[in-house]
């Protein structure tokens, strides 16, 4: 028996597959992205634990974080495999991924939470509500619509790159607004690409549904970072404002 299906034996309080039956896609399809975003799920449960509990891993220092983020990501990216044991293996690697951004960016995300405590649930609700929006819409796209959608993200991406290092030297203000918020847009297309390519990857055989968990999560929490700086920058600038 697949690992995820021990994992999800039970009956569970809500059953992705009410909405996919919706959407426009074969029987494997609907399978993969049940264990997809299941998968999903439990790795922001992973991330969200480490923020607010106060364990060992609060001890370590951020660069512990992004270690274990690339190690986790590159071991999940050269162990492709069907075999059961090898999957859980790469389950535990995702989850280690998982803990290593809280541990990255826990600092940052209690700061914000100090600063005002509705920044961060904004941005969480609202980066919850936005990839699941986009996520499901993706389903409905066309393939030729989501080749489109690729090309554009990417040339915004390099747009970004671009603007950010020119702006490390002039310091604007101005324009450190405007990449935050195309910013926001950027990581919206990605949602709505790597699904696509999820379905994909699905419809030549690739099953590997702990890789695409992985990928579809941290466009989630990409998406959730760019919209708590982008609420914190916004914060600031209003108690500046009350100040003077």
């Amino acid at each position: 028996m697949d690992n995820f299906t021990k994992f999800n034996t039970g009956r569970p309080y809500f059953n992705v597959n009410t909405i996919l039956d919706f959407a426009p896609l074969t029987e494997p399809q609907k399978v993969h992205l049940t264990k997809v975003y299941t998968t999903l799920a439990l790795s922001a449960l992973v991330t969200f634990l480490s923020v607010v509990i106060n364990g060992p891993w609060a001890l370590l220092h951020p660069l512990f974080g992004v270690l274990s983020v690339l190690g986790s990501l590159f071991y999940i990216i050269f162990t492709k495999t069907s075999r059961n044991d090898s999957n859980y293996k790469r389950l535990v690697a995702l989850l280690f991924f998982s803990l290593g951004l809280g541990i990255t960016y826990r600092n940052y995300v209690l700061q914000a939470f100090a600063f005002n405590p509705e920044i961060v649930t904004t941005a969480l609700m609202g980066s919850i509500g936005i990839f699941g929006s986009f996520s499901l819409a993706s389903l409905f796209m066309k393939t030729r619509t989501a080749m489109y959608l690729g090309a554009l993200i990417f040339s915004l991406s390099n747009y970004i790159m671009m603007v950010n290092f020119a702006n490390y030297f002039f310091r604007s203000k101005f324009v450190n607004n405007v990449t935050l918020i195309l910013g926001l847009f950027l990581f919206v297309g990605y949602i709505a690409f790597d699904t696509q390519m999820v379905l994909k990857e699905v419809k030549n055989g690739n099953e590997d549904y702990i890789y695409h968990a992985m990928m579809l999560y941290y466009d989630l929490f990409a998406l959730f970072l760019e919209l708590l700086i982008y609420l914190m920058e916004k914060e600031k600038s209003k108690s500046k404002k009350d100040k003077n």
